[in-house]
């Protein structure tokens, strides 16, 4: 028997002569499936053939198993193995878990600091040391600050249900002076062979003074310092 919106049923009868036999369906509606999710416009796939986006009110398919899974971008999957008889009904409703890890953050210095994420705005501020659970993953800019030391910028990447540990030690405006006095020492007596030297003193009693610029006005964080330091330290 087959009407729609209805599973198909079948049954095998023997007929005998001179006699009526009658035969009975019971019919089942065909099993259907809803899905909702937060956040809405999740990838459903239905072993594994991707059928649609949530929310979707009504998904028809034949008795039997199957695997549904819906996935979001930047959120955990969410699976579920379903048996659907004739006549199911069945609601599924996805909580999704955004995708996160952490961060233990610790300085030889105490210091403050500010995470930022990619789109600009502070995703968490506070002292050292603290550990960050549950920050959403992805690509972050963290700025340290100790009075009395370089500010500290780099670059660093919440990777999913991992603890990203950083230990970090800033130099202290005090020891950058005396290194760049150093240089600037060195430097000049350079200039002063010049004559014999070339124009390499010159170039380097310049740079020297450029350095020290930057330093003054604060422009530059410890490691772009130190990569000054490496380069004019001939």
């Amino acid at each position: 028997i087959i009407k729609l919106g209805f599973v198909t049923s079948l049954k095998t009868v023997e007929v005998m002569i001179d006699e009526m036999t009658n035969v009975d369906f019971d019919l089942y509606t065909i099993p259907k499936i809803s899905i909702n999710s937060n956040p809405s416009g999740a990838i459903i796939k239905i072993n594994g053939k991707e059928v649609a986006k949530t929310p979707i009110s009504i998904i028809e398919l034949d008795p039997g198993n199957y695997t549904v899974s819906i996935s979001f971008y930047l959120y955990e999957d969410f699976t579920k193995d379903l048996i659907l008889e004739p006549g199911d009904t069945i609601d599924i409703a996805a909580n999704l878990i955004q995708k996160a890890g952490a961060i233990d953050l610790t300085s030889i210095q105490p210091s403050s600091y500010i995470l930022t994420g990619q789109d600009g705005k502070v995703a968490y501020k506070g002292t050292t040391p603290s550990l960050l659970d549950k920050v959403n993953i992805g690509k972050y800019e963290l700025m340290l600050k100790s009075e009395g030391y370089i500010a500290l910028k780099k670059n660093i990447t919440v990777l999913h249900k991992e603890t990203l540990k950083t230990n970090v030690t800033m130099r202290s405006m005090e020891e950058i002076n005396r290194e760049i006095q150093s240089l600037k020492a060195r430097s000049m007596r350079m200039f002063l062979l010049a004559a014999v030297t070339g124009f390499v003193g010159g170039v380097s009693y310049y740079s020297s003074e450029q350095a020290y610029a930057k330093y003054s006005d604060g422009s530059r964080d410890a490691v772009s310092l130190r990569k000054t330091f490496e380069i004019l330290d001939i």
